[in-house]
């Protein structure tokens, strides 16, 4: 048998559901349909926590929460951006894990997710983004984004400016 026959049957939670901690900022941003066919939300994005390690890296902790049923299985990327624009390191995988894809995801499912980035040795001191978002990998096309207004906020979550000095952050 290959991959394409497999079906999931059921997802099973155990335990109390994630939420985001007491330190992490409020985010309330939705994921759903593309630039060029935005849709209500189908999952968002409700806070985030970002914490700098020695090596001048930083990983986030990403709290994630489906509104609906998803159709899909959804890659997060975690990209950070240059002071010119261009990636410099970059985190992708599915949220949560492989073992949880948000095809299993349930309405008011929240998810946690962790994601790490470096800025390479070398890389000049300046201000850097971190760009958080969600894509579908077959297609790799990203999902819309919009605020908890409605407004379309492009196709990816961005943090920043990120301060890096020439030593560690």
């Amino acid at each position: 048998t290959g991959p394409g026959d497999r079906l999931p049957l059921a997802a099973i939670t155990l335990g109390p559901g994630a939420e985001p901690s007491p330190e992490a900022t409020r985010v309330y941003l939705d994921f759903s349909g593309t630039d060029r066919l935005p849709e209500p939300g189908t999952i968002r994005l409700l806070a985030y926590d970002l914490d700098r390690t020695p090596d001048r890296g930083l990983e986030v902790g990403l709290y994630w929460q489906a509104l609906v049923p998803v159709d899909h299985d959804y890659t997060v990327f975690a990209q950070l951006l240059d002071p010119l624009g261009e990636i410099v390191d970059q985190d992708d995988g599915p949220p949560g894990d492989s073992f949880f894809p948000t095809t299993t995801w349930l309405p008011g499912d929240t998810v946690t997710d962790g994601r790490a980035v470096t800025l390479p040795a070398g890389a000049p001191a300046g201000d850097y983004v971190l760009l958080i978002g969600l894509y579908h990998a077959p297609s790799g096309e990203r999902l819309a984004t919009s605020d908890a207004h409605g407004e379309h906020q492009g196709d990816a979550f961005r943090l920043g400016p990120i301060s890096f000095d020439s030593g560690a952050p």
